[in-house]
């Protein structure tokens, strides 16, 4: 019996260093992806070559990732966007800024102004927003 329950800690222990691990790997992603601070990992490595092909790509996630953090998004959130954006960019089916621009899309929302002072500052604060868009896309 102590063998099987020695066996058994054993299972369990590896499983939680391998859930570590895990989580260590993920959060240097996600650091990474917000930063541009590429470990050398293979796939490190393969992120920093593609940023470093076009210089406005590292302006692009810049942009977004200040701009998305800024309104309150979680950072986990925004690595994955940046990550899904790169992978759709590769695979020829959006470019890169336009993924980051839509996914701005799904996380501003405007409520109905009250007065027509709040509808003058969100005209203004849409059409920034809009330039903001607009100048992510033009980077591709």
């Amino acid at each position: 019996m102590p063998y099987v329950i020695a066996v058994a800690a054993a299972a369990i222990l590896t499983l939680a260093v391998r859930s570590v691990m895990q989580a260590q790997r993920g959060h240097r992603l996600t650091a990474s992806l917000l930063t541009g601070a590429f470990d050398d990992s293979p796939i490190g490595q393969t992120y920093a070559a593609w940023f470093s092909e076009r210089p406005s790509r590292i302006e692009q996630r810049n942009l977004f990732v200040n701009f998305a953090i800024g309104i309150g998004c979680q950072q986990g959130g925004v690595a994955s966007a940046v990550q899904r954006a790169i992978v759709a960019d590769l695979a020829g089916d959006s470019k890169f800024g336009n993924e980051l621009a839509a996914y701005l899309d799904t996380r501003v929302v405007y409520d109905q102004p009250l007065t027509p002072e709040q509808a003058e500052l969100q005209a203004a604060s849409i059409a920034g927003f809009q330039a903001l868009k607009a100048h992510l896309r033009s980077l591709d």
